[in-house]
């Protein structure tokens, strides 16, 4: 009976280690899928607004296509918050003034991915810059769009679930 004991001892100890070894890496391949996915989302509907946005009569301005936030929504009710501002001069042309600029700021050729809190929420958010070319406006336009992680992670945690 020790024998037995002891036997089940060295083994049981080692699976169960084993078991959550591959439970946390199971959970950290379907938030990083569930983040993939969404990232893509949130790079499309940035892109759509800077494609959006030019200078009019000397002013800056954007408009928001209504398909660039309709691809957000999901069942789960995110909340999404976007903000189009000129670098230089310093000028936010339209969305949530009080959205905080990503640091560092991305570069011309890359989106900036990151994870953040927004009025005490859990948000990610993808930052570009676009060029504007225009004497009056030397820096680009830097487009943010955000959202929050309720969705991504009921999306990681059904992927486990189901795997």
């Amino acid at each position: 009976m020790r024998l037995r004991s002891h036997l089940l001892r060295w083994l049981l100890i080692p699976v169960c280690v084993l078991w959550a070894i591959g439970f946390r890496l199971s959970h950290l391949r379907s938030l990083e899928q569930a983040n993939a996915a969404f990232d893509r989302t949130l790079l499309g509907s940035a892109l759509a607004m800077a494609e959006r946005s030019s200078v009019r009569e000397g002013m800056l301005s954007v408009d928001v296509p209504y398909a660039a936030l309709e691809m957000l929504e999901t069942r789960d009710q995110d909340r999404i918050f976007y903000k189009v501002s000129c670098l230089q001069p310093p000028l936010v042309v339209g969305g949530h003034e009080d959205l905080p600029p990503p640091l560092p700021l991305p570069t011309q050729d890359r989106p900036q991915f990151q994870d953040g809190t927004y009025n005490g929420e859990p948000v990610r958010m993808v930052a570009l810059l676009r060029p504007i070319y225009d004497p009056e406006f030397p820096g680009p336009l830097l487009i943010q769009v955000a959202e929050t992680t309720a969705a991504r992670q009921g999306l990681s945690m059904r992927s486990m679930v189901d795997a």
